[in-house]
């Protein structure tokens, strides 16, 4: 399975600006039952993320919830291609020790955002398809004779 074919697309994923307030990443979160929102810069492209845990550190230091996201934002952004293997980027976000990355196309650009949720939910249904396997765009297939 490939995380291009699991992964949030860029489409569908919250984002907001570094000069948006605090509180809008918090109201984002909360309305759309997400973990992160990718911080984009005015062309579009991500320049930093936000994850539940940044907030609360953010609420805990005192920050001003009308302060602009750029302050508590991570920028250290680590990207994995859209060909990654499920697998691959498994170890990815362990050896890195992330819960998000984003996910970029062979040209670069911005293709969307995987999870270690997004991650577990894919190793599940692979469990949940024995004894058959799933192809690596998730459908599920018979094995074929002699091969395991």
């Amino acid at each position: 399975m490939l995380v291009g074919h699991f992964m949030t697309k860029a489409s569908d994923v919250v984002t907001c600006s570094e000069w948006d307030p605090v509180l809008n990443v918090i109201d984002a979160v909360l309305d759309h039952n997400i973990s992160a929102v990718v911080v984009n810069d005015k062309t579009h492209k991500p320049v930093g993320i936000i994850t539940k845990t940044d907030l609360v550190r953010a609420y805990k230091n005192g920050v001003n919830l009308h302060q602009k996201v750029g302050v508590i934002m991570a920028t250290n952004l680590r990207t994995i291609l859209d060909t990654c293997s499920r697998d691959d980027a498994a170890k990815f976000l362990e050896k890195n020790r992330l819960h998000h990355a984003i996910i970029v196309d062979k040209e670069g650009n911005f293709a969307g955002i995987v999870s270690v949720w997004d991650v577990a939910s894919e190793m599940a249904k692979d469990s949940r398809a024995w004894p058959w396997n799933r192809t690596v765009d998730g459908r599920v297939a018979p094995m074929m004779a002699g091969v395991h």
